[in-house]
């Protein structure tokens, strides 16, 4: 089974640039990890990003085996107040060690499929 992970980069809304520190901590630790919490098979990580590139103030990074609750925590998010503090720019999505897997699939005996053939 493969491991998912997202990375989801946040671009922040003047809403959130005019917030004090404290009020930015405020506004993740009663409105955004209760979201989160709701879904305790997908992984949160968040990582800062405003210090190195203009085009992200934040980058969380979602691990998961379970995709239906991976789907559902971003219509959760959808549905919070996120989006008036900090737009989703970009979803990268990866797979940890799929080449390894792909690597130890057995090799089948069959030819490979033809299109001339099957017309």
């Amino acid at each position: 089974m493969f491991r998912h992970t997202y990375f989801l980069h946040l671009k922040p809304t003047v809403r959130w640039v005019g917030m004090s520190p404290l009020e930015r901590s405020h506004y993740i630790a009663t409105e955004l990890f209760p979201v989160f919490a709701r879904f305790p098979t997908v992984m949160m990580r968040f990582f800062d990003g405003e210090y190195y590139s203009p085009q992200v103030c934040d980058v969380v990074m979602l691990e998961t085996n379970d995709l239906p609750a991976y789907h559902a925590l971003l219509d959760a998010l959808a549905a919070s107040s996120l989006s008036e503090m900090c737009g989703i720019s970009h979803i990268i999505p990866t797979v940890e060690s799929s080449m390894e897997s792909y690597e130890a699939m057995p090799v089948s005996s069959e030819q490979p499929f033809s299109l001339e053939e099957s017309v």
